[in-house]
């Protein structure tokens, strides 16, 4: 039985009118979005699986995010990390204009936004996350660093590790008792705005889902996950070189 399965996770996500078709004009980035739009149609109708609450951008990510419930405390850490970074990438890329090989020069292990560390802050710098994203995303990191460099911790019931599991915040807020429902957008009535993303995760016996330290930390990735690939598609327009 995988990970959300025992939890029988429900899926909110709410996409407001400030949801934008991607900028670009290039037919991987069309594809992309109309992939994100049938994405959530599919969730909306059939509930979820294991599988569709990870957006999943290619088959080497479906490979490992497949095994995620039944691998060791050390691999899920860092496998959980790893997507994470890759999602940073992808955002950040997203903001600059297209150029294979200053990007690759840019997020090459050695360049200057190689590292998931550096990745996190300019997510932040750039306003694609938020402080409390930002907070949550370096304990990620810190966790993951843990798990990768010191032989003695082996599993999430380290003190270190429970520890840093609980500070985790981002969960508290969008993790909650299942519902029946799978869709809601809602509009943000604290102001005459825009309505805001709304991402919503159900499950069964949430106050002690979430006391379990491995678990919490995979629900913090899985929102960490759904929240940048949204909040990517709605970047403002690159500007227009004058010279």
């Amino acid at each position: 039985m995988c990970f959300f399965d025992r939890f029988g996770g429900t899926f909110f996500i709410g996409l407001g009118p400030t949801l934008r078709a991607p900028r670009r004009g290039s037919l991987q980035a069309a594809l992309g979005f109309f992939r994100l739009i049938l994405i959530i149609l599919i969730l909306i109708h059939h509930g979820g699986s294991a599988m569709d609450w990870w957006f999943i951008s290619n088959p080497s990510e479906q490979e490992v995010l497949k095994n995620l419930d039944k691998d060791t405390d050390r691999a899920a850490a860092i496998v959980a990390a790893a997507i994470l970074d890759k999602r940073l990438t992808d955002a950040i890329s997203y903001r600059f204009h297209p150029h294979d090989e200053i990007h690759g020069s840019f997020f090459r292990s050695t360049g200057p936004l190689g590292t998931f560390s550096v990745k996190i802050d300019m997510a932040y710098v750039l306003g694609l996350i938020g402080s409390e994203a930002h907070r949550d995303l370096m304990t990620i990191k810190n966790i993951r660093n843990a798990f990768a460099h010191h032989l003695d911790i082996i599993d999430f019931d380290s003190q270190r590790i429970r520890d840093l599991c609980a500070n985790l915040g981002l969960v508290e807020r969008y993790v909650f008792e299942r519902e029946r429902y799978i869709f809601e957008s809602k509009r943000d009535t604290s102001s005459s705005g825009p309505e805001k993303l709304i991402v919503r995760v159900g499950v069964e016996n949430r106050n002690e889902t979430l006391k379990n330290p491995r678990q919490r930390y995979i629900l913090s990735a899985l929102v960490l996950d759904m929240l940048i690939r949204v909040r990517r598609r709605d970047a403002p327009p690159l500007l227009t070189p004058l010279f």
